[in-house]
């Protein structure tokens, strides 16, 4: 399952709930986001409801250092 709705992180309350049913189910799930609304918090909430990939688009090239610390943040909490 791929979540690639506009900016994922937009509405991230919505997605670990969603993510814990698909993990459960065994079903290999990943998410597109630009990384520019990234928090420690949502992206350890993303890892612990078992979020298989995060995959950064660097469109957001005018926010590049915020996107390089959010991709090392998600590192810690997502494979």
């Amino acid at each position: 399952v791929s979540y690639v709705y506009l900016e994922p992180f937009m509405e991230i309350e919505l997605y670990p709930d969603i993510i814990r049913k698909f993990r459960a189910a065994g079903i290999h799930q990943h998410m597109y986001t630009n990384g520019t609304l990234c928090t420690e918090e949502n992206l350890r909430a993303l890892g612990e409801a078992g979020l298989d990939e995060l995959r950064f688009n660097l469109g957001a090239t005018s926010c590049a250092d915020n996107v390089i610390q959010s991709i090392a943040t998600a590192k810690k909490y997502i494979p």
